[in-house]
């Protein structure tokens, strides 16, 4: 079966200093999966990269939560960035990307 994924992000947008979750849907019930969120600044510049390992116990995983740190620890500055989230199956090595856009305000 095709890997299928569906992504949401919540809050959209975002209040910096505060954490937002990514869920992720797909088909693939049972299997051990990984995933990996990658965050992009409008330059194209990967700011920081996310990921989990975990066996799907259904069709939906919440477990990656981010407090809109770059991976060097600063606090992003707001504004608009582009995700990529990937979903890979370890055991067959399919892979699906999905990308989509987030905002961070300031509160």
């Amino acid at each position: 079966m095709a890997l299928i994924i569906l992504q949401k992000l919540s809050p959209n947008p975002a209040i910096l200093g505060e954490e937002t979750v990514f869920k992720i849907g797909h088909n693939q019930a049972g299997k051990n999966l990984i995933a990996e969120i990658e965050v992009f600044d409008t330059q194209g510049r990967s700011v920081r990269l996310l990921s989990a390992e975990f066996t799907a116990s259904g069709n939906n995983f919440e477990g990656i939560r981010w407090d809109g740190a770059s991976s060097g620890g600063s606090q992003l500055t707001p504004g608009i960035y582009v995700y990529r989230v990937s979903l890979t199956d370890r055991e067959s090595g399919n892979e699906v990307n999905s990308y989509n856009r987030m905002v961070w305000i300031r509160q």
